[in-house]
């Protein structure tokens, strides 16, 4: 899927959300808490693919236990 779809399907979703912002009963609860929960799936894919396209990589362990090191000096 592309960037600018998911974009666009967090702000339809964020429009629904606002849509249902007053809770009257358990199943505008539980639409409010799926929606909820698409948002922040549809974030975390377009920051996966944004990662993706930038090539970025997990650090080595190396470098990782490095900079802990730092982080326990004190």
């Amino acid at each position: 899927m592309e960037i600018r779809a998911l974009i666009s399907r967090i702000s339809e979703e964020l429009n629904d959300l606002s849509r249902l912002a007053e809770v009257n009963d358990v199943f505008q609860e539980y639409a409010i808490r799926w929606l909820l929960y698409a948002v922040h799936q549809d974030v975390l894919d377009v920051l996966a693919m944004v990662v993706a396209e930038l090539g970025l990589r997990k650090p080595p362990l190396a470098m990782l236990a490095w900079l802990m090191s730092f982080m326990s000096v004190g």
